[in-house]
């Protein structure tokens, strides 16, 4: 282990071990830890030690394993081994050679003739269909310091880790993130959020008993094999806690994801898959409800900024449109069931009551069919109540989708 990262690849590559392989990982956390599992079938089949050359945020997957070496390196440099540029640095090669640095992803293919993650990674390597992963032995142990927060929360039988982000594909629908909250709650789980990118967004959905803790990589790691279980987009840790935590349950963001990946895992209980661009496009055949319609067609007008139009043409835009409007509906309904299951409807509609645009278009609906009954004073006052909420409580809708 080095107790300084490496600054660049170029300094590494001038001081390497000529009787030893170099295998760089740029990818994933679960690529780095699916590597660090062939280390023994690469060592068996080059006939040499190996040394890992990782990221610093991986060097928690490569503690995992006794005896194994490992070379950090600053991240832009491993990450540059993605491309066919690195070749251009003196002893970085495209095929396993003692004494230079080997990347693997330079080529990064799925073969058509394959259908597992293994046997596309004794593809990639090289390796013969003898070889065989080797699972850890050195598991991570909750630390003192995260030890004293999870005392707060509640023991780990009854905590939950949620991680709803991956790295490399599309993040799990806030909406889907919040009934899971719930449903966790009901049964009377404390849930620990593991999120990254989104953290604002799916913390306004937080309720009580959902904590979001900031955990690092092997704090996650230690805290999904020893708590109750782990709900997770697809992404590498899957792999990395698949074999050791209670249960697992996994959201595939993309059909091609849940193709690739679902033959590998053990101690998956259910597995779900949500389409998002399907998920979208539904979205997108929602928004033309009649709130979105009305919105937009003041929006247009200027008069969401101006309040020009008179009141009287609420009433002539619902009549006009709220016929069209319904029947959108049963298209969106049939869209549902030939795409997703019923529980998609629901999801949908809860995304965009959570929205700006159908919150005041719904105000404008409400007005229009109240018009005789004073309608139109009311919405004034509803009109300010929800601008005062936009960008809080209420988002935009290319914001949820």
């Amino acid at each position: 282990m080095n107790d300084k990262p490496i600054q660049t690849l170029q300094e590494l590559a001038q001081n390497l071990k000529a009787d030893c392989y170099y295998f760089v990982s740029p990818a994933s956390a679960g690529d780095t830890y699916r590597l660090c599992m062939l280390k023994v079938a690469l060592e068996s089949h080059y006939k040499g030690k190996i040394i890992f050359i990782i990221k610093a945020m991986h060097e928690a997957i490569c503690e995992m394993f006794v005896g194994l070496e490992y070379v950090i390196c600053e991240d832009k440099s491993v990450d540059f081994c993605k491309n066919k540029q690195c070749l251009s640095i003196d002893n970085v090669v495209s095929v396993p050679t003692l004494g230079k640095i080997h990347s693997n992803f330079i080529y990064y293919e799925f073969p058509a003739d394959t259908d597992n993650q293994l046997e596309f990674d004794r593809v990639r390597l090289m390796l013969p269909q003898s070889a065989q992963l080797v699972l850890p032995t050195n598991l991570p142990k909750i630390s003192e310091s995260l030890r004293a927060k999870l005392d707060k929360i509640a023991p780990l039988n009854q905590i939950i880790l949620f991680c709803p982000e991956a790295n490399s594909f599309p993040k799990l629908p806030f909406i889907i993130f919040k009934d899971e909250c719930q449903r966790l709650r009901k049964e009377g789980y404390s849930i620990v959020v593991n999120s990254l990118k989104y953290k604002k967004e799916y913390a306004r959905f937080f309720i009580g008993g959902v904590y979001d803790l900031d955990l690092s990589l092997k704090d996650a790691i230690a805290l999904g094999i020893s708590c109750a279980g782990v709900i997770s987009t697809r992404a590498g840790f899957c792999d990395i806690v698949a074999h050791y935590c209670k249960r697992l349950k996994i959201y595939y963001t993309a059909f091609s994801n849940y193709i690739m990946w679902d033959r590998v895992l053990p101690n998956t209980q259910r597995v779900y898959v949500c389409d998002v661009p399907i998920y979208k496009k539904l979205l997108q055949i929602s928004r033309e409800s009649l709130p979105i319609r009305l919105y937009k067609r003041y929006a247009t007008k200027g008069f969401l900024k101006k309040l020009r139009l008179p009141f009287t043409a609420y009433f002539k835009i619902y009549r006009r449109y709220k016929n069209g409007a319904l029947q959108d509906f049963g298209a969106t309904n049939l869209a549902l069931k030939d795409f997703s299951d019923k529980e998609m409807k629901e999801l949908i509609e809860q995304e965009l009551m959570q929205s700006y645009e159908y919150n005041l278009g719904l105000a404008l609906q409400k007005a229009c069919e109240r018009f005789w009954w004073g309608g139109f004073l009311l919405f004034p006052l509803a009109y300010l109540k929800i601008r005062k909420e936009k960008g809080k409580g209420f988002k935009r809708i290319d914001v949820l989708s």
